[in-house]
């Protein structure tokens, strides 16, 4: 009898361990339409010369995804945000920001090649994005130039941040491995950007967690109205935990979380600029 609860037991732990094993992806057809719910919350508190400031948002956004074609590697799809909603909170006031009216982004697209893992082979519209984009904030801001709009969407929505953007929405999912690695650039407003490495797990047959280990890069030159001579931001409780349906070959939750804090020299002030920043972001399949 106990040899049989034993080899009843290498079984079953054969078959979970298999189980992981088989690679999650995606199940795509030509003309399926998906839609994402993100929500993205930030607070920012900044400590400048004894002065202390805090600034939250949130972000609401509605994506739409359309499969273009289906390839015998991957998929094609077309990627658009129909509805973005935006609050914005400075020591307590409300701001309407013309660069977040919720109008800018629509009819705006983007085509996207991924793998049946999720991975972000390619992406293609980014010129034209920024240029659409420049054109709408004219309308609010029409001594600016169209070049310098340009200039300005370019540094606040950089190519590799909006690229990675898709990728949470699609994964990554593993392959064969149980854990691997992905890196990228993620900025922080105002003050330069953070170069992550996220380690995954797939540690549960539907769920996949990961955590963040990050080092921060000074802004470049000319990025800012500032200049930034020296600082440290550290990360702590970056992580993240993704929950995918196998069976049907759908996202069914991601959510990442990441508290930031940081001393910057800034030239000009005497003091350090101190700030800490709590981040959070929640998709879900509508």
């Amino acid at each position: 009898m106990f040899a049989k609860i034993i080899a009843a037991s290498l079984l079953i732990g054969f078959f979970v361990s298999t189980s992981y094993a088989q690679p999650l992806a995606w199940k795509l057809a030509k003309d399926d339409v998906i839609e994402f719910e993100q929500i993205a919350t930030q607070k920012h508190t900044v400590k400048i010369n004894g002065s202390v400031s805090t600034q939250e948002s949130k972000t609401t956004t509605q994506i739409r995804v359309q499969v273009r074609e289906v390839r015998a590697n991957g998929f094609v799809v077309e990627v658009s945000k129909p509805r973005i909603a935006f609050q914005h909170l400075v020591d307590g006031q409300v701001q309407k920001l013309p660069q977040y009216d919720e109008q800018m982004m629509k009819g705006i697209h983007h085509t996207v090649t991924l793998s049946p893992q999720g991975r972000i082979v390619e992406m293609q519209g980014y010129e034209d994005f920024l240029k659409t984009l420049a054109g709408r904030m004219k309308e609010h801001i029409p001594s600016a130039t169209d070049a310098l709009l340009v200039k300005m969407l370019r540094a606040t929505h950089p190519e590799g941040e909006l690229k990675n953007s898709f990728g949470d929405l699609f994964g990554p999912l593993p392959e064969n491995d149980k854990a691997w690695q992905r890196t990228y650039v993620e900025r922080i407003l105002m003050f330069g950007s953070l170069r992550a490495t996220a380690e995954y797990t797939h540690d549960e047959a539907d769920t996949i967690r990961y955590t963040i280990e990050t080092k921060y890069e000074l802004p470049k030159e000319g990025d800012l109205l500032w200049r930034i001579t020296k600082g440290t931001v550290d990360s702590d409780k970056a992580s993240g935990v993704i929950r995918f349906d196998a069976s049907r070959g759908r996202l069914i939750e991601h959510r990442r979380s990441m508290v930031l804090k940081g001393s910057l020299m800034i030239e000009g002030i005497a003091d350090p600029v101190e700030f800490s920043s709590d981040n959070e972001i929640t998709i879900r399949m509508k």
